[in-house]
């Protein structure tokens, strides 16, 4: 096997030269060009470079590319437009966020500011040292555990948890496996992002082509909220809309129907394990499973969340004898929203919202992170 990312520059080469001169109705070549592509990049994505990148983040980029590609070229069919150049394909290569409406303002209270390129530059640049420092930090002081911390740890830890049978050491090392993990995604994929917006403003790039890659933490209160406002939006256009096309094309459902709705979020996650357990190369048959088991966890509390949230709706407009408005109707694209702007909860309940979702991520990310021991420890 090549060991080397080269291939998968060559894979950007390769869709570049696709959306220029492959035409959108030679659905059979760009559809032959798709697999080449993913081929390519399951190359670069086991290479030891991108294993070196913290937080795994190189390779999860890396085979995202692969559902990125078969968006842009067979669901959207994209091509240069009349009025476009050669340059529009190159920013379609680096714009992971490819037809997304929702992405994070500038600033907060004020969707429609746009920085200069000249603060932009700066902000960002600031960005990549702050982030750059906390990367390093995480990378290089990594917890001291042992395997036996992983491998001989009973099952059932809520209830272990509620018998107080939970050690003081188990419980530090699921609440920092959970911080970190999810350190060494945030932070290396803010910095890439600042780094890349750098580069694009000293190239003379528009500052409203490159906003935020996440959303504000402060609207992270419920998991709905967590992974559809305030997590990255790199890849959610691409599984949207491969869920969607199998909803469509395979079941034959209504676009717009609640069941239809409910699958796009099953199907998203489901495309979501399976590329975080391409992204373990020489561990997929041992990682499938843990993977799997986490996503459907997701699936299963946010659908728990939307009827928590909704009964707590109807009992306190019930409770109300005169209600001091209505509840408004939910914007198109505002399924990952579980209250409408008009209804935000009060600080209290945001606060247990924020605790409810940190308990959540400390246990269901011990269902990932144990299983990937108990699974892979002898491979």
């Amino acid at each position: 096997m090549i060991d080397s990312v080269v291939p998968f520059f060559l894979s950007k080469i390769l869709v570049g030269c696709a959306l220029v001169y492959v035409s959108p109705s030679s659905t059979i070549t760009r559809l032959l060009l798709t697999l080449v592509v993913g081929y390519l990049c399951l190359v670069s994505a086991s290479s030891t470079f991108v294993a070196a990148i913290p937080g795994g983040v190189g390779s999860e980029y890396i085979i995202a590319f692969i559902l990125y590609t078969s968006l842009i070229l067979c669901l959207d069919n994209l091509s240069v437009p009349k009025s476009g150049s050669k340059t529009w394909a190159f920013n379609q290569l680096f714009s992971s966020r490819y037809a997304e409406t929702r992405l994070p303002a500038f600033q907060s209270g004020d969707s429609a500011y746009v920085p200069t390129r000249r603060r932009l530059f700066f902000q960002r640049l600031w960005d990549v040292v702050w982030t750059g420092v906390i990367v390093w930090f995480f990378h290089t002081k990594p917890l001291d555990t042992l395997p036996v911390d992983y491998l001989s740890v009973p099952n059932g830890f809520l209830i272990r948890m509620v018998g107080g049978e939970v050690s003081d050491r188990e419980l530090f090392i699921r609440i920092y496996s959970t911080v970190a993990g999810y350190a060494l995604q945030y932070f290396p994929l803010r910095f890439f992002h600042s780094l890349a917006t750098c580069i694009a403003m000293l190239c003379g790039q528009d500052p409203k082509d490159w906003p935020p890659l996440f959303g504000s933490i402060s609207e992270a209160y419920t998991v709905r909220r967590w992974f559809g406002i305030f997590w990255h939006y790199l890849v959610r256009r691409a599984f949207t809309a491969h869920a969607m096309a199998v909803c469509t094309k395979v079941f034959r459902l209504p676009p717009r129907g609640q069941v239809t709705r409910s699958l796009v979020l099953v199907i998203s996650f489901g495309f979501s394990a399976v590329m975080h357990t391409l992204c373990m190369p020489g561990l997929e048959r041992c990682a499938a499973w843990p993977q799997f088991r986490y996503y459907a966890t997701v699936i299963v509390i946010i659908a728990l969340e939307d009827v928590v949230i909704e009964a707590y709706k109807r009992v306190r407009s019930m409770l109300r004898s005169k209600p001091t408005h209505k509840l408004a109707k939910p914007k198109k694209g505002a399924a990952a929203r579980s209250y409408p702007e008009q209804e935000r909860p009060s600080v209290l309940l945001r606060a247990l919202g924020f605790a409810w979702v940190f308990c959540f991520h400390v246990w269901s990310t011990s269902i990932l992170i144990y299983g990937l021991w108990s699974n892979c420890a002898t491979r």
